[in-house]
């Protein structure tokens, strides 16, 4: 979960100009934003596809692609 705080601690150190915008969070995961796929679907069957394996596979690609952009700026190691 480091990954979460690290990258702005990262960007805010190297900004000229330092703001800041708040938010309240992961919204993009809450079903308030997928309202029409869970009316489709039903709350149970979104939340197996929300939660399916090839959903985490699809996570953990995006969780590495972040993390590979972001180890040359803060001079981690990643290890296989």
């Amino acid at each position: 979960m480091g990954f979460y705080a690290a990258w702005p601690v990262f960007l805010w150190s190297w900004a000229e100009t330092k703001h800041y915008v708040e938010v309240e969070g992961l919204e993009w995961e809450t079903p308030d934003r997928f309202r029409a796929e869970i009316a489709e679907l039903g709350y149970d069957a979104w939340l197996d596809q929300f939660q399916s394996p090839a959903e985490w596979r699809r996570r953990v690609a995006c969780m590495n692609d972040c993390l590979e952009e972001l180890a040359p700026l803060s001079r981690m190691t990643l290890t296989p």
